[in-house]
């Protein structure tokens, strides 16, 4: 928002994704869970670049997400009961499985 109270909104590529919650990333950009599309997505701070990465489990709902250690990003599946990882110069998605 800007001082004057302008907000800006910008679409995701998949309409109807459930996007839930926001971080910021190791690589400066902002990481977002996509609940109802099953993704992972990123934006560059000036919302020009909107990439989204599918997870591999069906259903996996992601919802918390929190920027961790190294370049990783930790988020929660909570349709799929696990905590995931994704490393981001690899983009390498590493389930865990939450017992």
């Amino acid at each position: 928002m800007t001082p004057a109270g302008t907000i800006t909104e910008f679409p995701l590529p998949h309409p109807n994704s459930g996007p839930a919650q926001i971080t910021t990333g190791p690589d400066d950009r902002l990481w977002f869970t996509e609940s109802l599309g099953n993704r992972i997505g990123r934006i560059a701070p000036s919302g020009q670049l909107i990439e989204e990465f599918t997870l591999p489990s069906v259903d996996s709902a992601p919802e918390g997400i929190a920027a961790g250690p190294g370049d990783t990003i930790w988020f929660t599946e909570v349709g799929g009961n696990r905590i995931g990882r994704l490393t981001i110069k690899l983009y390498v998605y590493l389930p865990s499985v939450v017992r």
